[in-house]
């Protein structure tokens, strides 16, 4: 199953989460590992306690009845769960770099620019000096963004001399441009 496939599925159960303590309903839950966890371990658990889909990248799973779980040729399982749901497991090579690359195509669905600001030192002012221009003519598309990054504008906007939000416009213009 290519990227495009899994994304067309998990947009429809969205949010994704990596913790199986919260598991929303009908979400997706992406098994990551670390060097003290497996998420693997945790995804019928996750799947019994809401979420609608889980997506790993080791085989050995073992279902609510102690059953192996064995994957389709397409690299999905459905899976009967304790509480008479049903749970659908995806497997693939590599859950992190599938949470990239869903990341990936998410973006891939928004025609806008993106700037990052990078480095060690002075990230908080020169973003808080960028807000502003940012605000003018920009709809934020994540809701945690929206309240912080609205408020911080205004805020910014009325306090900021006008020839300062010009050069700042200009600069970040260039940059977009480019």
């Amino acid at each position: 199953m290519d990227i495009k496939e899994i994304f067309n599925i998990v947009k429809t159960h969205m949010p994704i989460t990596t913790d199986s303590r919260d598991c929303p309903e009908g979400s997706v839950f992406l098994a990551l590992k670390g060097e003290t966890f497996d998420g693997n371990k945790f995804a019928v658990s996750a799947l019994q306690k809401g979420c609608a889909i889980a997506i790993v990248d080791d085989t050995d799973i073992i279902g609510t009845s102690g059953e192996q779980v064995v994957f389709n040729d397409n690299g999905t399982a459905e899976i009967s769960l304790e509480n008479g749901r049903q749970g659908m497991l995806i497997l693939v090579d590599n859950t992190l770099q599938t949470y990239k690359d869903l990341a990936r195509e998410h973006r891939r669905q928004f025609n806008i620019p993106v700037v990052g600001v990078t480095g060690t030192n002075g990230r908080q002012p020169r973003r808080n000096s960028l807000l502003p221009c940012w605000a003018r003519n920009t709809t934020c598309t994540t809701p945690e963004a929206t309240s912080t990054m609205m408020w911080e504008c205004q805020r910014r906007c009325s306090n900021s001399p006008a020839s300062t939000r010009l050069q700042l416009s200009r600069w970040v213009h260039r940059i977009l441009a480019t």
